[in-house]
């Protein structure tokens, strides 16, 4: 061995180390599913309209790949919830879409992270984002990823032709709230895939995060690591 006391800083290494994890405890099957409850009245979404994060790390809009450097693949497409929608023949939100990032905690970066990776290579984080957190046209990422997701999903609708009356906000479903539409992602296999080959930060950083929500109810980085951790040891 050389320099065996010489502690190292791992870096992208780790994601081998939670795919592997995530692969053997969500399954390669497993998917992320993305939701809009509300309730429904004709052709209209009467009130707010929740849009319910299910830690989506590759919740995309059509447009957004082509402006990455290193492009998003094996993405979920944001307007095919559109379609879901317009496919009801909802034609109207009487309220806001609301953002719901509940699935997960609110810690938007890991804490060693340098000042030159926060917002840029990773981040802010959350269990709602859409386009990395961006919103298209603002060059400065919302500090909450819930409503930046909100905001583009409104921009969405609004676009394609589904008039939303309010302004996009943040805050938690009421569980008796029907689903009007849903959809997911592309099985885990093939998000694990796009994650080791862009090396993705943001898609490692919520694998962590659902195995701890997976294993205890608990989406944080925390308890993610205990996950990790302890099928280290029994390996």
């Amino acid at each position: 061995s050389v320099n065996p006391e010489t502690p190292l800083l791992p870096a992208s290494n780790m994601k081998l180390v939670v795919a592997t994890v995530a692969l053997d405890v969500l399954k390669p099957d497993f998917v992320f599913s993305t939701s809009i409850l509300g309730q429904v009245n004709g052709n209209s979404i009467d009130g707010d309209a929740y849009l319910v994060g299910g830690g989506d790390p590759v919740l995309v809009t059509g447009n957004y790949p082509a402006t990455e450097p290193y492009p998003t693949f094996n993405f979920t497409r944001v307007e095919n919830l559109f379609d879901a929608l317009a496919a009801k023949g909802i034609t109207r939100v009487t309220g806001s879409i609301i953002g719901d990032e509940s699935r997960y905690d609110t810690e938007r970066f890991t804490p060693s992270l340098g000042l030159g990776i926060k917002g840029t290579e990773v981040g802010p984080l959350g269990a709602l984002m859409i386009n990395d957190g961006v919103v298209s046209g603002n060059p400065i990422k919302p500090d909450n990823p819930a409503l930046g997701a909100a905001t583009e999903f409104t921009n969405t609708l609004q676009n394609n032709g589904i008039a939303v009356s309010a302004t996009p906000k943040i805050g938690t479903a009421p569980k008796d709230l029907p689903v009007i539409a849903k959809i997911d992602s592309l099985p885990l296999s093939d998000i694990v895939a796009e994650m080791l080959t862009n090396s993705d930060n943001n898609t490692a950083e919520l694998l962590v995060k659902e195995l701890g929500f997976a294993t205890s109810g608990v989406g944080s980085r925390t308890a993610g690591l205990e996950v990790i951790k302890a099928k280290l040891v029994e390996w």
